[in-house]
């Protein structure tokens, strides 16, 4: 199995470490894990790194576009390597979501999420793997945008993107119920 898993978020120093570019969090704490870092071919909008797990393959990939032209990668990357939307899982952050659920869905609307609705977009479907990680809602008074692009101080979030990395490795061993129901779960306290 070959698995596409894009980390949303926008690019440059301005937006590392914000609630905004959890994706990338993601797919920067897998590729941690393995060892492996990212490079950007020339002329394309997207830094990319592969792992093996499992003997499955993960393509990394972290776009170089804004969050609302993330889409823009996947003709080429699908193209590229004879993929499907089948496997394509996108890795976004999510406001509606409590701060440090997970929620793994295989197809669904773009909620109102500008990266989401770019992929749906240029997948000219909504049918693809989703990994959300939760967010919250900002505090009463504060701003949507400066919510999201602040930095994450939240445990939570955090523990959340590493329980996402194992999620996303489930994917190679485990049936898509029981991924679901391991990245879906309430988290458990300490």
């Amino acid at each position: 199995m070959t698995l596409l898993v894009i980390g949303l978020g926008n690019p440059g120093s301005k937006y590392h470490g914000t609630r905004h570019n959890t994706g990338f969090d993601v797919v920067d704490k897998l590729a941690s894990k393995f060892g492996v870092k990212f490079s950007k071919p020339f002329f394309k909008k997207y830094f990319i790194t592969h792992i093996t797990y499992n003997s499955n393959k993960f393509i990394l990939v972290k776009p170089t576009t804004y969050m609302n032209r993330s889409g823009e990668v996947l003709p080429s990357l699908l193209s590229k390597y004879k993929l499907t939307n089948s496997s394509v899982v996108i890795v976004v952050d999510n406001l509606d979501i409590e701060k440090g659920l997970l929620k793994f869905k295989l197809k669904g609307s773009d909620g109102g999420h500008n990266g989401l609705k770019s992929i749906n977009d240029y997948l000219g479907s909504n049918e693809y793997k989703r990994l959300f990680v939760g967010i919250g809602r900002p505090p009463k008074g504060e701003s949507i945008t400066e919510y999201v692009l602040s930095p994450i101080e939240d445990n939570e979030v955090l523990e959340a993107e590493d329980r996402a990395v194992e999620g996303l490795l489930r994917l190679t061993s485990d049936s898509i119920s029981q991924v679901m129901n391991y990245i879906n779960r309430r988290k458990i306290d300490k």
